[in-house]
């Protein structure tokens, strides 16, 4: 006898799934949260945000670049609304947490179009992986760039395939905001250019200019100051240095990054230490390989085999040929635009062994399964090993809730009067600081004292 479902409780269920994986996403994201990430980059960009809301003066530039150049103000002007209602450092990352497993809802409502099963696996490997839960987790600009990412091809895919003139307006602000962000998003533009020019009889030049408008209109403080300056802060993005060659590894990070490969950017001396207290390490390492060559697999299938998956595979080519003739170093965090197209390649695969007739049902769903338990322990174990530690010798450093002690007892002392700005400045200074265990005393970091000395001589952080 068979049973069929009422049309309330199959839209019930269709709901139900989308909704679980977001929850399980948010959930990994808030895991240990008091443990996050919070240094000098997230400080800084809070203490901004705030100094809108003291001075009312608009930000000309967001913060420094590893390049020592000033970044386009549109992250901080994103920061000004939420430090409006709390400049907690906790409140604004939840923030982040939340639209990383936004973009996963979004991910997750592109794919089903293609195939509903396609969507569960993609997004389950996208709510579980490592790095986009660790970037998820911190106030940094190019954190952003998954969510724009997803959202760029989400209006792509309306333009391109349904239609939609009215999809051009945000798929042009969103191209235009997201280097403005972060500038390696600039890798997204020549896939958004294709988009336009292939759909270029469909497109109303009404919306167009209003687009450019919208994209360009947060740039502007930014562009007079440079020409104020004689565009000081765009001659290092266009000089040749020496010695920097094309990075082969650029055409390979996008596909390890699935994985939870290149944790010892964030661990450094402490790596050792996580690989060999890493439960099932054997496993783990094991599964994270196949996960590789699962995502390279469904590249290639999509790319022969799945006509539907055009844009897709335009975004990645055109980013990945970009982001390697641009001679910059193939580093994991210049990379998170790929997150969305790197996990459906991965459920590609999935989903091809899933329509083997005999046992491909079994098979695809036994390697999921495998596949969700590595990230979950290999991501668990990260959270348990920076709880235990508190500190890290590496990028993570001391935890927040660490420094944030040391915040609330400088403010205790009365040496300032308490308000939001001389909360935002403590922070600023404690950011940098760590902890000495054989001597049993905080202490800054020697190389960012100067660059943090004469500005609290001027008073100001600008």
């Amino acid at each position: 006898m068979r049973f069929k479902l009422k049309r309330s409780s199959k839209k019930n269920f269709s709901i139900l799934i989308p909704l679980s994986i977001f929850l399980l996403a948010l959930v990994l994201r808030l895991w240990n949260f008091s443990d996050i990430e919070f240094k000098l980059d997230q400080s800084l960009a809070i203490y901004k945000a705030t100094l809108f809301w003291s001075n009312k003066k608009l930000p000309l530039a967001g913060l420094v670049s590893s390049l020592n150049t000033a970044n386009p103000p549109l992250f901080i002007y994103f920061l000004l609304l939420p430090v409006l209602f709390s400049q907690n450092p906790l409140f604004i990352t939840f923030l982040f947490a939340l639209a990383g497993s936004f973009s996963v809802l979004v991910f997750y409502r592109i794919l089903k179009k293609y195939s509903p099963i396609l969507a569960v696996f993609s997004s389950l490997l996208f709510s579980t992986a490592a790095w986009p839960i660790v970037f998820s987790r911190s106030i940094w600009a190019q954190n952003l760039l998954p969510l724009f990412s997803v959202l760029i091809l989400f209006f792509a895919d309306r333009l391109y395939f349904k239609k939609k003139d009215q999809a051009i307006l945000p798929l042009i602000v969103l191209s235009l905001w997201i280097f403005q962000i972060h500038f390696s998003g600039f890798s997204v533009l020549p896939f958004v250019l294709i988009i336009i020019f292939l759909s270029r009889r469909r497109i109303k030049i009404k919306s167009f200019i209003l687009g450019l408008i919208i994209g360009l209109l947060p740039l502007v403080p930014w562009f007079f100051l440079q020409f104020r300056d004689g565009f000081i802060d765009l001659i290092p993005l266009f000089t040749r240095r020496p010695g920097n060659y094309f990075d082969i590894n650029s055409l390979i990070n996008p596909f390890r990054i699935v994985a939870g490969f290149n944790f010892e950017s964030k661990l450094h001396d402490d790596y050792l230490e996580f690989s060999k207290t890493l439960p099932f390490s054997r496993f783990i390492w094991g599964i994270f390989y196949f996960q590789v060559l699962l995502t390279l697999a469904g590249f290639f299938l999509s790319l022969f085999k799945e006509k539907k998956f055009i844009l897709f595979n335009l975004f990645f080519i055109s980013m990945i040929i970009l982001s390697f003739f641009s001679r910059t170093e193939a580093r994991v965090f210049y990379e998170e635009q790929y997150f969305p197209l790197i996990f459906a390649y991965a459920g590609v695969s999935l989903l091809k062994i899933f329509q083997v007739k005999r046992f491909g049902k079994i098979i695809a769903l036994s390697t999921l399964t495998v596949c969700l338990v590595a990230n979950l322990i290999f991501i668990i174990h990260f959270f348990n090993f920076v709880h235990r530690k508190e500190q890290i010798s590496g990028d993570y450093d001391l935890v927040y809730w660490q420094k944030e002690r040391l915040v609330q007892e400088f403010l205790k002392s009365k040496t300032y009067p308490e308000n939001n700005l001389n909360t935002a400045v403590a922070r600023v200074i404690f950011s940098i600081f760590n902890y000495d265990k054989e001597k049993k005393v905080f202490y800054p970091e020697k190389q960012l004292v100067p660059f943090l000395e004469p500005n609290f001589k001027q008073g100001n952080f600008n």
